[in-house]
């Protein structure tokens, strides 16, 4: 299942910039969980819709809309494996908590909260990822991580695959999404395109230097010139993070 981009949103950055959105690695490289063993695959019913983030034993990291409207026992995780269908361990959600000022129509506080029916076993190849609490600063280089296609329309990956970007600022990415761009979001990618999130990668970690510091949200295709992605902004929503974080 690809990443859900809701009518209203696309409708929306149609009029606005002029493209078709596209649910949102291309540009990136074959990786080991052993590299980011903080990744995991999001399963519904058995097929991989998102990525996710480990922040606690029993916590998950991920998109909002990759969870809504989905009953808890539907949803699996899998960590520790750098194969998206096999491997490592796979654990059954117990309950979810979406951020409260959730927009299915526009994503802005595209975030959520997975708690799991039981912890998962710390090892090299699964642990936790501490949070960046530091304002983002444009031109830093952050990297991208999940089994999302490696082009539009693509196939899945099932090898885990990562990918370098840069932090755009606010202005940057306000040009591009002019009123599409809520006040969680913010921009990362290449403006020659090339290098970026695609379907399949949503609720998968944007890193900085060993902390997470976005979720991978949406975008207007994957790697267009010009088009970065979108990810949801984790230091202006600390508090909640560690408010909904259980051990």
């Amino acid at each position: 299942m690809h990443r859900i981009i809701p009518l209203i949103l696309t409708l929306l950055i149609v009029q606005v910039v002029g493209v078709r959105i596209q649910p949102r690695i291309v540009g990136g490289v074959k990786t080991s969980i052993r590299s980011y063993p903080y990744q995991v695959s999001i399963s519904a019913d058995g097929n991989h819709i998102c990525g996710g983030v480990i922040i606690r034993v029993r916590t998950i990291l991920t998109a909002g809309h990759c969870v809504h409207r989905r009953r808890p026992s539907s949803i699996t995780i899998r960590a520790g494996s750098d194969l998206r269908t096999s491997g490592g361990t796979v654990i059954t959600a117990k309950s979810y908590r979406i951020h409260p000022r959730f927009n299915r129509k526009t994503l802005n506080f595209d975030l959520a909260m997975i708690y799991l029916e039981k912890p998962l076993p710390f090892n090299s190849q699964i642990k936790a990822i501490p949070i960046n609490m530091q304002r983002l600063r444009s031109k830093r280089k952050a990297v991208a991580t999940g089994w999302g296609t490696t082009s539009e329309r693509g196939q899945l990956s099932n090898v885990l695959r990562s990918t370098q970007v840069n932090i755009l600022s606010f202005r940057q990415c306000k040009r591009v999404y002019r009123s599409a761009l809520g006040s969680s979001m913010f921009c990362a990618g290449r403006m020659g395109g090339g290098k970026d999130t695609c379907q399949g990668d949503s609720g998968g970690p944007l890193v900085i230097q060993g902390r997470i510091a976005g979720v991978t949200s949406v975008g207007s295709g994957c790697g267009q010139r010009g088009y970065p992605g979108i990810y949801t902004r984790l230091p202006i929503l600390k508090r909640w993070v560690i408010r909904n974080t259980r051990s």
